[in-house]
C-alpha cells in the first residue's frame, strides 16, 4: 500500500509539473513525457512516445547534444545544462533550458535519463529585440551628422557618433569604456562642475 501511494504521488507530481519533464533513453527515445512538454512542444504523448528527442531538434543543436550523449555514456558527465532549440509540431522552433540528470543501475550501467525542460522562447525573443534595439540605437548615434556622445555617471564613454570624434580629434582612438577627462585632462573644473550637476539630475 505505501509503494503504491508513493508511485501516485510520483505520477501525480511527475504528470502535474509546471515545467516539461521527461524519462529519456540512453538512444534518445522518450520514455516518458508530460503534460508541460507536451503543451510547449505541440505534439500529443503518442507522438513523442514514438520518437526520440533528435527528431525535434534542431540541426544546429543535434551535434552538440549528441557529444553530450556520448560523454554521458563513456562515464564522463553525470548531469548537465544547456540551452537549445526544439521544432514546434507547427514547425516554428521554441528555445528551452535543459537540465539533464543520468540513471544508472546498481552496476553503474546507464539505464535512462531524467530531463527538466523549460519554455524560454519569450525571453530569448526579447533579448532578441533588446539586441536589435541597442544596435539601432548604436548605428543611430554612430552615423548621426551631429557631434553625439553618451555617457555613464562616472563620465566614461558609452557611445559616440563618428562626428565628435572627428570634431575633437579623437578619430582612430578607443573612447568606449574610458573616462572623457582622459583625453581632455586640462578640461576647466567649472565644465567639471556642469557635469557633476547634471549627473546629479540638475
Amino acid at each position: 500500500e505505501a509503494l503504491r501511494a508513493s508511485e501516485e504521488m510520483f505520477r501525480v507530481a511527475f504528470d502535474h509539473a509546471p515545467i516539461g519533464v521527461s524519462l529519456t533513453g540512453t538512444d534518445g527515445r522518450w520514455l516518458r513525457v508530460n503534460r508541460s512538454l507536451c503543451e510547449f512542444t505541440g505534439y500529443t504523448e503518442a507522438e513523442l512516445l514514438a520518437s526520440d528527442f533528435q527528431a525535434i531538434t534542431h540541426p544546429d543543436d543535434l551535434g552538440k547534444d549528441l557529444d553530450r550523449l556520448g560523454q554521458f555514456l563513456a562515464g564522463t558527465v553525470q548531469s548537465y545544462q544547456t540551452e537549445k532549440r526544439y521544432f514546434h509540431k507547427s514547425g516554428h522552433v521554441i528555445h528551452v533550458h535543459l537540465s539533464v540528470a543520468m540513471v544508472s543501475d546498481d552496476s553503474g550501467r546507464p539505464l535512462h535519463f531524467v530531463c527538466h525542460i523549460t519554455d524560454i522562447t519569450q525571453r530569448k525573443e526579447a533579448q532578441v529585440a533588446l539586441a536589435a534595439s541597442e544596435n539601432l540605437l548604436r548605428q543611430f548615434i554612430k552615423h548621426s551628422p551631429a557631434a553625439i556622445a553618451m555617457f555613464d555617471r562616472e563620465v566614461r564613454y558609452l557611445q559616440v557618433s563618428d562626428r565628435w570624434l572627428t570634431d575633437y580629434d579623437l578619430a582612430g582612438q578607443s573612447v568606449i569604456g574610458r573616462s572623457h577627462y582622459e583625453f581632455f585632462p586640462d578640461l576647466p573644473d567649472r565644465w567639471k562642475e556642469v557635469h557633476r550637476r547634471v549627473l546629479g539630475g540638475a
